[in-house]
Protein backbone atom coordinates (compact mmCIF):
# COMPACT_ATOMS: atom_id res chain seq x y z
CA UNK A 1 0.00 0.00 0.00
CA UNK A 2 1.07 3.56 -0.90
CA UNK A 3 -1.14 5.57 0.64
CA UNK A 4 -4.73 6.36 1.36
CA UNK A 5 -6.95 8.96 2.84
CA UNK A 6 -10.81 8.99 4.25
CA UNK A 7 -13.36 11.40 3.10
CA UNK A 8 -16.57 11.74 5.43
CA UNK A 9 -17.21 10.90 9.26
CA UNK A 10 -15.77 8.26 10.27
CA UNK A 11 -15.46 6.56 14.49
CA UNK A 12 -11.96 5.53 14.43
CA UNK A 13 -11.08 2.57 16.97
CA UNK A 14 -8.08 1.01 17.77
CA UNK A 15 -8.42 -1.31 14.78
CA UNK A 16 -11.66 -0.26 13.05
CA UNK A 17 -13.24 2.36 11.52
CA UNK A 18 -17.41 2.92 10.48
CA UNK A 19 -18.73 5.20 9.11
CA UNK A 20 -20.96 7.70 10.74
CA UNK A 21 -24.53 9.29 9.54
CA UNK A 22 -23.83 8.18 5.68
CA UNK A 23 -21.41 6.30 3.72
CA UNK A 24 -18.04 7.60 4.15
CA UNK A 25 -15.04 6.86 0.96
CA UNK A 26 -11.39 5.17 1.14
CA UNK A 27 -9.07 6.72 -1.51
CA UNK A 28 -6.99 4.12 -1.69
CA UNK A 29 -3.19 4.49 -3.64
CA UNK A 30 -1.84 1.26 -4.37
CA UNK A 31 0.49 -1.26 -6.07
CA UNK A 32 -0.81 -4.91 -6.08
CA UNK A 33 -2.64 -7.42 -7.85
CA UNK A 34 -4.71 -8.53 -5.18
CA UNK A 35 -6.64 -6.10 -2.28
CA UNK A 36 -8.69 -7.71 0.09
CA UNK A 37 -10.91 -6.20 2.70
CA UNK A 38 -12.05 -7.50 6.44
CA UNK A 39 -15.23 -6.33 6.83
CA UNK A 40 -17.98 -7.10 9.17
CA UNK A 41 -21.79 -5.49 9.75
CA UNK A 42 -24.59 -5.29 6.73
CA UNK A 43 -24.23 -2.93 4.03
CA UNK A 44 -22.58 -2.61 0.54
CA UNK A 45 -19.52 -1.69 -0.44
CA UNK A 46 -18.96 0.11 -3.78
CA UNK A 47 -15.41 0.25 -5.47
CA UNK A 48 -14.73 2.70 -8.34
CA UNK A 49 -11.56 2.33 -10.65
CA UNK A 50 -9.88 5.36 -12.14
CA UNK A 51 -11.98 4.23 -15.52
CA UNK A 52 -15.37 4.75 -14.11
CA UNK A 53 -16.15 1.21 -14.00
CA UNK A 54 -17.62 0.71 -10.44
CA UNK A 55 -18.55 -2.99 -8.76
CA UNK A 56 -21.04 -3.25 -5.52
CA UNK A 57 -20.49 -5.76 -3.14
CA UNK A 58 -23.41 -6.52 -0.95
CA UNK A 59 -22.58 -7.79 2.20
CA UNK A 60 -24.51 -9.88 4.69
CA UNK A 61 -21.90 -11.24 6.58
CA UNK A 62 -18.40 -10.66 8.77
CA UNK A 63 -15.72 -11.97 6.25
CA UNK A 64 -13.13 -10.67 3.48
CA UNK A 65 -14.24 -8.86 0.47
CA UNK A 66 -12.13 -9.26 -2.80
CA UNK A 67 -11.80 -6.03 -4.43
CA UNK A 68 -9.53 -5.86 -7.08
CA UNK A 69 -8.65 -9.73 -8.57
CA UNK A 70 -6.01 -9.13 -11.87
CA UNK A 71 -3.17 -11.58 -13.10
CA UNK A 72 -0.59 -9.00 -12.34
CA UNK A 73 0.32 -5.99 -10.58
CA UNK A 74 -0.45 -2.74 -11.01
CA UNK A 75 -0.88 1.01 -9.56
CA UNK A 76 -4.12 3.19 -9.61
CA UNK A 77 -5.83 5.05 -7.15
CA UNK A 78 -9.69 3.77 -6.35
CA UNK A 79 -12.22 4.81 -3.90
CA UNK A 80 -14.09 2.38 -1.42
CA UNK A 81 -17.40 3.24 -0.44
CA UNK A 82 -18.69 1.77 2.79
CA UNK A 83 -22.24 2.19 3.72
CA UNK A 84 -23.57 2.66 7.13
CA UNK A 85 -23.70 -0.47 9.04
CA UNK A 86 -20.22 -1.66 7.97
CA UNK A 87 -17.07 -1.78 9.89
CA UNK A 88 -13.83 -2.01 8.33
CA UNK A 89 -10.46 -3.68 9.82
CA UNK A 90 -8.09 -3.95 7.13
CA UNK A 91 -6.92 -4.05 3.97
CA UNK A 92 -4.74 -6.86 2.86
CA UNK A 93 -2.76 -6.95 -0.27
CA UNK A 94 -0.59 -9.26 -2.61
Amino acid sequence: MRRFSLEGRWRLAEQSITPVDKPGVVHLNYTAARVQLVESGRGTVTVTHPDGKREVHHVSSDGTLDLVRASKSRSEVIDIEVSKGLTIYSLTFG
